[in-house]
């Protein structure tokens, strides 16, 4: 199913993953007081809600895509608010001192969503800001961003009913994988239960939540790095790296 964003050539839709049966029937429930969609029988993990608009080729761009369980929102502006808190995490890279380096920066939600006037608009905050030097080739440093901010930022336990949205900008293709638990969202490291991966453009998505996130992830990162490469000099916390990455060093950042 799916609907238009009448503001620009772009589409929500909502998708789902069903074992058909014999009778070759598919059902689906829409309610029209809280713009939810409902697919009968979908296999667990499997509903979304995506934006997206055709390219030039004929091929979707796909904007945001937004995991659900049970009801889905037909519009993805609202797919977030479906959960307790989202955090977003962008990384940039650039090459200074001679090696390859990765600006990781995250931004959340300090209360949830859905408790926020939809009129005045869903505040967040800044999280954290990481510089990973000396990142080694055939890595993605997003991952690594990831894994960074759930390991050091999100440590304490979450309660079990809470659920959180974590939103990139990276890797859409291993999404379904990694929130089924199948693979690692970081090496072997399986995402914590109480997480979702999302996904927001910082490109293309100005007009969800996720996309406002991620993209002042995106510009936070940016000037921090060039930040850094006109000081001339490391920050002095340095902290060890792994097999990825030399060394780590965590950064100041803030809403600008």
């Amino acid at each position: 199913m799916a609907s238009s964003d009448k503001t620009k050539t772009r589409q929500d839709r909502v998708y789902g993953r069903v074992n058909i049966g014999e009778d070759r029937t598919l059902t689906v429930h829409y309610d029209p007081e809280t713009d939810q969609v409902e697919i009968e029988g979908a296999e667990p993990g499997s509903t979304r809600t995506e934006r997206s608009y055709a390219r030039e080729s004929g091929k979707p761009k796909i904007v945001a895509s937004v995991p659900s369980a049970g009801k889905s929102a037909f519009a993805a502006k609202d797919a977030l608010f479906a959960y307790e808190w989202v955090v977003a995490v962008d990384t940039n890279t650039k090459p200074l001192f001679g090696k390859k380096c990765g600006l990781c920066v995250s931004y959340f939600t300090p209360k949830p969503p859905a408790s926020c006037d939809r009129a005045v608009g869903v505040p967040f905050a800044h999280l954290a800001s990481y510089l990973m030097f000396g990142i080694r080739e055939g890595v993605n440093p997003e991952q690594i961003g990831w894994h960074l901010t759930m390991t050091r930022n999100l440590g304490a336990p979450i309660p079990s009913s809470h659920q959180i949205a974590f939103v990139v900008d990276s890797e859409l293709g291993s999404h379904p994988d990694i929130n089924a638990r199948k693979i690692g969202y970081y090496r072997d490291h399986l995402l914590p239960p109480q997480l979702t991966i999302g996904y927001s453009s910082s490109d293309t998505d100005n007009e969800t939540l996720g996309g406002q996130m991620i993209r002042m992830c995106d510009q936070v990162a940016s000037k921090l790095l060039l930040e850094v490469e006109r000081l001339g000099v490391l920050p002095s916390n340095h902290l060890p790296g792994n097999d990825d990455f030399e060394a780590l060093y965590a950064v100041s950042g803030r809403r600008q």
